[in-house]
């Protein structure tokens, strides 16, 4: 995606046509909408639901309790 968009920009870069140009920006503009929903949807995968010193605490809690269990 980011080849992409670099050769996106490039070409705007070497054409005098607005509405090469126009077209261009608009595919950028897409391009570049795709990419923050796909980072937005990475934050949301990457972030675990639970840190490892309550969970690591509720596995010492458990198995300190076997006994009883």
């Amino acid at each position: 995606m980011l080849d992409e968009l670099e050769g996106l920009l490039d070409h705007i870069v070497e054409t005098s046509n607005p509405s090469v140009i126009a077209a261009y920006e608009k595919k950028i503009i897409k391009l570049e909408t795709e990419k923050q929903i796909l980072a937005n949807e990475l934050d949301k995968k990457v972030k675990p639901n639970y840190t490892f010193e309550p969970m690591s605490e509720l596995s010492m809690t458990f198995t300190s309790s076997l006994w009883n269990i």
